[in-house]
């Protein structure tokens, strides 16, 4: 499925802006990957535990705020969390 979505690839981009510091950057590359994740989300919730979609979708809201706030450290952990989630779920 991330072969044909490249949300993890989405992820990784609004990663590297979170660590130049390039915060509109993020902000635009996080709303273009939570537009990809509207798409495949429904697919995903057939097959996978409902848990992972809600902490997914969990992890957006507070990656948002701490874009908003300019709070790198925050935003990278949180990109990172999501990431980590999106490779569980590529594993089932």
């Amino acid at each position: 499925m991330d072969s044909s979505s490249q949300f993890s690839k989405q992820l990784a981009g609004t990663e590297s802006y979170i660590n130049k510091e390039k915060w509109e950057e993020a902000k635009s590359s996080l709303k273009s990957t939570e537009k990809t994740w509207q798409k495949i989300k429904p697919l995903l919730q057939i097959d996978i535990d409902h848990d992972y979609v809600n902490d997914i979708e969990d992890n957006f809201v507070k990656l948002k705020a701490y874009l908003k706030e300019r709070d790198k450290s925050n935003s990278s952990a949180t990109i990172m969390l999501i990431q980590r989630l999106w490779q569980q779920i590529d594993q089932m």
